[in-house]
């Protein structure tokens, strides 16, 4: 298990499992129902627009920034945002 994050009294905790075989995954602990469910399984707030594209392209043809992967910056970035303790 990676890093854990919420507050002391949520009523859910989410971690990482990070793994040599799969990408790492972030999951969500219920403390009340006991169980545990993968973050594509979370309830979205709202729907991406059909328009809507996550496509690096144009920065990197506008400003020579070529995309990074999101994966490996997601886990240092909830690090760094959420509150620890």
């Amino acid at each position: 298990v990676g890093g854990f994050g919420g507050h002391r009294k949520d009523t859910e905790v989410f971690y990482t499992f990070p793994s040599f075989l799969y990408p790492p995954t972030i999951f969500r602990y219920d403390f009340a129902s006991g169980e545990s469910s993968v973050s594509s399984d979370f309830p979205a707030p709202v729907q991406r627009p059909a328009y809507s594209v996550l496509d690096g392209g144009k920065l990197q043809r506008e400003a020579g920034v070529p995309p990074g992967n999101w994966r490996r910056a997601l886990v240092p970035l909830c690090r760094k945002i959420l509150p620890t303790g």
